[in-house]
């Protein structure tokens, strides 16, 4: 795959993430899902948890990412690059 291809395909899908969820919000979110299900039996496994633990991260990180930007400055700059 072009190297082209991947930066649009990973714009449309930050454009999407952007309009579709609250982005700070998200680690919250994962945070009180991931302790509720860690009170559940199937959540008594390292490697469930240890996926968890990841995919927490993963949010945490890409919020924290996304944080310096606005709505209209990541559709602005997606536009102007020819994105969308």
């Amino acid at each position: 795959m072009p190297s082209q291809d991947v930066m649009t395909a990973v714009a449309h899908f930050i454009s999407e993430v952007q309009f579709e969820y609250e982005l700070k919000e998200l680690p919250n979110e994962m945070q009180e899902i991931g302790n509720l299900l860690l009170e559940t039996p199937q959540a008594n496994d390292l490697h469930v948890r240890e996926k968890m633990l990841r995919c927490q991260k993963f949010i945490k990180d890409f919020s924290k990412l996304m944080d310096p930007f606005s709505t209209h400055e990541v559709e602005t700059a997606l536009k102007q690059n020819g994105y969308v």
